[in-house]
């Protein structure tokens, strides 16, 4: 649900509804890919893994062993905050300023450049990139709703997706 809830705010016109399965199908297997190379799996069955995954035969999955399998139903994904910390070694109140600060920056950039009469960057692409900072925003606001959603990024979703205000 999360990976759709993605697509979904990157791009919500009703036209690009195919291009959102397919991104939420990818994003999908991209994460829980990831997770497996980071968590689990001797080099032998990474090994293995990279193999099935160049070939991109969903059938094969099976060769895999259970617990790979499991990381696999399971989606857990890695947190920037978490990632920020162990690659600076700070505490989590000065990476979540920092991520705070750069979004803050981000955003100023993105308001420029949405303002500049010419651009180098296509109307659309800009789109495209503003509606990925705001989703990004939403998901994050209140913690990981992508990794650990708690009820209010599952209440988000449902009323964006399940059941939508009414126009």
């Amino acid at each position: 649900m999360e990976c759709f809830h993605w697509s979904v705010g990157y791009n919500p016109n009703p036209e690009f509804s195919y291009g959102r399965k397919v991104l939420t199908a990818v994003t999908t297997f991209i994460t829980t890919i990831d997770d497996i190379y980071d968590v689990y799996g001797t080099l032998e069955e990474l090994e293995l893994l990279t193999k099935l995954s160049k070939r991109w035969d969903v059938a094969e999955l099976d060769q895999l062993p259970d617990y790979v399998k499991g990381e696999l139903k399971k989606g857990d994904t890695p947190k920037l905050i978490q990632c920020y910390m162990n690659d600076n070694g700070v505490s989590e109140d000065a990476a979540r300023e920092y991520v705070k600060r750069f979004l803050i920056e981000i955003w100023k950039e993105f308001n420029e450049e949405m303002q500049a009469a010419e651009s180098i960057f296509s109307k659309p692409f800009i789109d495209v990139c503003l509606n990925l900072a705001r989703i990004t925003t939403a998901i994050y606001m209140y913690g990981d709703g992508h990794g650990a959603p708690n009820a209010k990024d599952i209440d988000r979703s449902t009323y964006l997706i399940v059941d939508p205000i009414p126009i």
